[in-house]
């Protein structure tokens, strides 16, 4: 019962942990590691309320473990969803083994900002409401699915790539970056998939590419 908060000037390490609240999970550090011990994956969630991990000076990295929040956490003005995900220096998910990553909002949505990269690697992002990804730097989504009932957007100040994996929405997806890279392979096709509509914005002289590795697959998108 009740919630989880902490401050720390220091670099916390969460490895093959599960950390349940009923309230709202509140950490602030200068950096934030999450982790899997071989096959036992950590475990972050909320279950009346929010996530919220703020990294100030360096990275949050995130390795085969679960993320998974509720709704805002009211308590916290940095809090813009159910999972609010803020570093300064880049914010990394991935997989670990055989172990995915996750991050989960059963009744808002999920926001990732960073001035460095975002990196989100064999990872399955999924929101109620929007997936919102920003960064001061590039993003890539490889190997990685994210869904969300309204929709998913994606700023990168340099480039976005989005390798194999699926990108799903009832309402819109948009991209928005200097420069765009799509890529389909035999192994891990790519789906863009939005009821609403799919936007490409590259910025400046920036551009979109649409890569097709091999036969017989393609890219995928959908409106």
């Amino acid at each position: 019962a009740g919630g989880f908060r902490l401050r720390s000037s220091g670099k916390p390490e969460i490895s093959a942990t599960r950390l349940q609240a009923t309230d709202a999970v509140d950490v602030t550090a200068s950096a934030v590691s999450i982790e899997a011990d071989g096959d036992v994956a950590s475990e972050v969630r909320s279950g009346e309320s929010g996530v919220i991990v703020k990294v100030n000076d360096g990275g949050l990295q995130v390795s085969g473990s679960v993320i998974s929040g509720k709704t805002i956490v009211s308590s916290n003005l940095s809090s813009t969803g159910a999972v609010t995900l803020i570093a300064d220096n880049g914010v990394s998910l991935s997989g670990s083994g055989t172990l995915r990553s996750s991050v989960q909002a059963t009744q808002d949505g999920i926001t990732i900002l960073s001035d460095g990269n975002v990196d989100i690697a064999q990872t399955d992002v999924a929101s109620a409401v929007d997936v919102v990804v920003s960064s001061g730097a590039a993003v890539e989504f490889d190997r990685s699915v994210a869904e969300a009932d309204r929709d998913i957007r994606v700023l990168a100040i340099a480039d976005a790539a989005v390798s194999g994996g699926a990108l799903t929405a009832a309402g819109d997806i948009r991209l928005d970056a200097d420069s765009i890279r799509l890529v389909s392979t035999e192994a891990e096709r790519l789906e863009v998939k939005a009821q609403g509509g799919v936007v490409f914005k590259s910025a400046n002289d920036g551009e979109t590419k649409f890569e097709m590795r091999r036969k017989p697959i393609g890219l995928y998108i959908k409106t």
